[in-house]
């Protein structure tokens, strides 16, 4: 590991510490001028390291880069491919790029998205600093239908990973935003690359952005959305969620898997609407079946079972 790597995860592990420049130099084997030069480095690099003199330095709480040996520690693996970018047009646009190369696992991340992407052509908001925006490339060699719980296999892991990292208990509005106090904090965006000859699913890229601290929303966006607040580190957020997208997409099959998502439902008993054919219709979500099909009784007495769509909550309470 290079130097500034080393030196960085010492910092990261003792933040709101100041540590002389003989402990940073004893403490990693290197000289006192090693350390110094290392240290401006990084200060370059956009972390915020104040120089206390003829104290030391403290890696203060402020910082919240992210950092790759970060990432990779709380994933607890480090055998995975991944790419970090400080900008970026959009986390799934590159990854759709690479997928036919790319190995299984393989992490894109980016600390800024100037044309980041929704569900039906929507855009998501993608300031720098405040969010997380990653793509996770999952190689899979299945038929289209086959695939359809990756969608709910994301959703578990980011509430779970969130609720790792925070205090916050977030629910999943069917099929794939996030919501946490009536206001979404997350969106999903499956997206799949197709063999021709085959025409089986070779790759699908699971694209995730998360308002980690986000506070000011362009006028559109600002009623419906809301952040986790920050508190946590992004890179810990990361590594957390990576571990758990490699668990939960390991295992469509298992029924556990809809118990959690049902569990996590933000939906389930609460009135709703929704557009089909041009028509909006009003019920109550009774249910979602081993399908991820949302099971909807309709005000005027009948049952629909919805694939797909978008949803809108009517009651809140």
């Amino acid at each position: 590991m290079a130097l500034k790597e080393t030196l960085l995860e010492f910092l990261q592990m003792h933040k709101g510490e100041v540590l002389s420049g003989e402990q940073l130099a004893s403490g990693l084997n290197v000289t006192r001028a090693a350390v110094w030069k290392t240290v401006r480095a990084l200060k370059e690099d956009g972390y915020q390291i104040v120089s206390h003199g003829g104290r030391g330095y403290e890696f203060t709480a402020e910082n919240d880069q992210l950092s790759k040996t970060q990432i990779y520690a709380a994933a607890e693996d480090d055998h995975f491919d991944l790419e970090v970018f400080s900008e970026i047009d959009s986390t799934n646009t590159y990854a759709r790029s690479i997928a036919h190369k790319a190995k299984d696992g393989t992490y894109i991340i980016a600390n800024r998205q100037t044309a980041g992407r929704g569900r039906h052509g929507h855009s998501f908001y993608s300031p720098a600093d405040t969010g997380l925006y990653v793509s996770y490339i999952l190689k899979v060699n299945r038929p289209a239908e086959q695939i359809l719980k990756l969608t709910v296999a994301a959703a578990v892991a980011v509430c779970e990973a969130i609720r790792s990292c925070t205090s916050q208990d977030p629910k999943i509005k069917w099929v794939n935003d996030i919501f946490l106090d009536h206001h979404k904090v997350a969106g999903i965006l499956c997206e799949a690359t197709q063999d021709l000859e085959s025409h089986m699913v070779d790759s699908v890229i699971i694209g995730i952005g998360i308002n980690c601290r986000t506070i000011e929303f362009p006028e559109e966006i600002e009623n419906i959305a809301g952040s986790l607040g920050g508190g946590f580190s992004r890179s810990t957020l990361a590594g957390k969620l990576h571990r758990l997208l490699k668990e939960y997409t390991a295992e469509l099959d298992n029924p556990a898997l809809m118990d959690l998502y049902r569990r996590d439902s933000l939906l389930i008993g609460r009135q709703i609407a929704y557009t089909k054919n041009g028509r909006t219709f009003a019920g109550t979500a009774a249910g979602i079946n081993d399908e991820g099909n949302l099971i909807v009784s309709l005000d005027d007495g009948r049952t629909e079972i919805l694939s797909s769509g978008e949803v809108s909550v009517r009651d809140w309470r």
